[in-house]
């Protein structure tokens, strides 16, 4: 049974969800102890992941043979028989493995075997809008719980009176205070994370990028700084790409690194490098991804990687690769009515977690953009346009827009069995926190405003930051406002 044919019969369920809570910042205390009210999960509409593990329909005559084979079926991929009579059984197996989805209890068999809670937050209080548009609109704070990353440039002026980066300056922090900062010349940093043994940078030499004579080839930068600040090792990659972007580094528990990166102009070919603790390139794997749109994102996975392809304006799919980059698996989702956004994807316990968030597919005057229906309301009445439009109307046009979703995918199947979704926000990054616990990042928009004039945006605003913790098996823990804020632009 492949995603296709999961998504077909999914979405023919039209149930109403039921509303989940969770209790508020104020109480974490008890956050352990309360229950959150199972969703009927029609959000799993989106998920198109199922492993079957009967690849066809077995010739049977004898009826106990038959319920046996539909038994052991149910058994191994997690398929709930309660409520249902031995004819049930048999009926939901062999419409399952026929890929028939006509039998009317099949629906419901497989909306089962998924868990979905609704994250309920309070909407903003006239109180914290009034202070949120009150304050600088272009003024964010940073993430400053558990470790963080500043980065600065410095640059300097050329001959032709222009000017060339000098050096990145990376000052890494922990739960707000400094912990080392350390300067990069001649590289651009474009990101950081933290290993057991230290942190890993990494970005483009612009420097070696210079040095080319027609200024055409981008080369990566890797480094890697020890918990004191001191860098172990920097290096330059020269993988023959015109241009090569490094997406992940992963720590392989002896000093070793895997570095996973894409080249090439059309950015669609891996390239899975291993370093031993000193930096030294052990093993180069090179393999162009034959698949629409370019490689976005890339964490672990199993004994191998699993990889974001996506093309402007679609949801991607997720792509399982081995250590050779040989491609083992394909997934999508998706779900009528509506597209989904990925934002970010970690390996945490074995399980995958894919942060995102969904809006409206439906086209308008306007485009088939997230805000097209926003602005259909904005230009409704061509004689009445409104140019004044002011954000205690906006927000909750643009908040009803979109929904976070965070799905969890269970170890070694590539089956997705429970989400979490929190209507008026934007699903947001993972990361470990200092505690050892997942974090999810949930952007709630708290404030907008219409800006026509602008090139780069349209409708702008500010979103609060929520932090959501999870154990390895995607429980969630707890939650909290950071008091951090995040820029909104669309």
């Amino acid at each position: 049974m492949n995603g296709t044919d999961m998504y077909n019969a999914m979405s023919k369920i039209d149930e109403n969800l039921i509303d989940g809570s969770f209790p508020d910042e104020s109480d974490r205390k008890t956050i352990r102890k309360q229950r959150l009210v199972k969703l009927i999960p029609v959000l799993a509409a989106l998920v198109v992941v199922f492993t079957a593990g009967t690849a066809a329909v077995v010739a049977i005559t004898a009826e106990a043979k038959e319920y046996r084979e539909a038994v052991k079926f149910f058994d191994e991929n997690g398929l709930p028989m309660e409520g249902l009579t031995r004819t049930d059984v048999k009926a939901v197996y062999k419409d399952i493995t026929t890929q028939s989805f006509t039998y009317g209890k099949t629906a419901e068999v497989l909306k089962a075997t998924y868990e979905g809670w609704e994250i309920i937050q309070n909407e903003p209080t006239p109180d914290e809008l009034s202070v949120a548009w009150n304050s600088n609109m272009w003024s964010f704070k940073p993430v400053k719980k558990g470790f963080s990353y500043d980065k600065t440039i410095t640059s300097a002026k050329n001959e032709s009176g222009t000017f060339d980066l000098e050096a990145t300056v990376v000052t890494c922090y922990r739960d707000g205070e400094k912990v080392w900062q350390q300067a990069f010349p001649g590289a651009y940093i474009s990101d950081c994370v933290k290993t057991a043994t230290g942190t890993v940078v990494w970005g483009t030499d612009e420097a070696l990028s210079l040095s080319n004579p027609e200024r055409t080839v981008l080369y990566a930068f890797i480094a890697h700084v020890d918990d004191c600040g001191n860098v172990t090792f920097s290096r330059t990659f020269v993988h023959g790409f015109i241009r090569e972007d490094i997406l992940n580094a992963f720590d392989n528990g002896d000093g070793s690194l895997t570095v996973i990166s894409r080249g090439g102009t059309n950015t669609n070919t891996l390239c899975i490098a291993d370093l031993d603790a000193g930096g030294r390139e052990t093993r180069c794997i090179k393999k162009v991804i034959e698949s629409n749109g370019a490689i976005t994102h890339a964490t672990r996975y199993n004994d191998g990687y699993m990889l974001l392809m996506k093309a402007y304006q679609e949801t991607g799919s997720l792509l399982y690769v081995d250590r050779e980059g040989n491609v083992t698996g394909t997934f999508s989702y998706e779900e009528d009515g509506f597209r989904y956004e990925i934002r970010d994807m970690a390996e945490f316990g074995g399980r995958i977690f894919i942060s995102t968030y969904a809006y409206p597919a439906a086209a308008t005057d306007f485009g088939r953009d997230e805000i097209g229906g926003v602005l259909q309301h904005i230009y409704n009445d061509p004689d009445n346009v409104k140019w004044n439009i002011q954000s205690g109307e906006l927000t909750p046009l643009v908040r009803d827009v979109y929904t976070a979703v965070l799905l969890v995918v269970k170890p070694g199947s590539g089956e997705v069995d429970k989400f979490f979704s929190v209507k008026g926000s934007l699903g947001a990054s993972l990361n470990v926190g200092a505690s050892g616990t997942l974090e999810w990042d949930v952007e709630s928009i708290t404030t907008t405003f219409f800006s026509p004039a602008t090139s780069s945006f349209t409708i702008g605003g500010r979103a609060d930051v929520f932090r959501y913790s999870f154990d390895e098996s995607g429980n969630l823990l707890g939650h909290a406002k950071t008091g951090e804020t995040a820029p909104y632009r669309r």
